[in-house]
């Protein structure tokens, strides 16, 4: 298995480590962690404003920043939903609790984080490109 073809780097980096040496619970943890931090720095959200309502307020379909309006209104709820639903389940609880995991179910949630960051960088590209060409203008 070579994690660097499986997940984005910054999981590479930064929760990788964690599930190499059997900290299952740190790893899924660490992972969502990037995932709310990437949303807050691309959203420009203050430091205070955390997991589930961040996200919320991120994906908003009336108002999001992270939100694109350019997709059918059922897609931009599904992915308001996705983004809330997975750092509820799997960021929110290892922030309160100790949880207890297997090997394959970290796994699957680790690789849940990457695809939200790799998303993360689709909508950062698309906002830039937006902005770019509002500048041209």
């Amino acid at each position: 298995m070579v994690p660097e073809l499986l997940f984005h780097q910054s999981i590479t980096e930064e929760a990788w480590p964690s599930m190499k040496i059997g900290k299952y619970d740190n790893a899924v943890f660490e992972a969502f962690k990037l995932v709310e931090i990437r949303v807050r720095e691309i959203g420009n959200f203050p430091q205070d404003k955390i997991g589930v309502a961040l996200i919320r307020e991120a994906f908003n379909v009336d108002s999001g920043p992270l939100q694109n309006f350019d997709l059918p209104k059922a897609e931009q709820e599904a992915i308001s939903h996705f983004f809330s639903g997975a750092i509820g389940l799997y960021k929110n609880p290892h922030s309160h609790r100790k949880v207890e995991l297997e090997f394959k179910e970290a796994f699957e949630m680790v690789l849940i984080a990457s695809h939200l960051l790799s998303k993360l960088d689709s909508i950062e590209e698309r906002i830039s490109e937006k902005i770019y060409n509002m500048l041209r203008l």
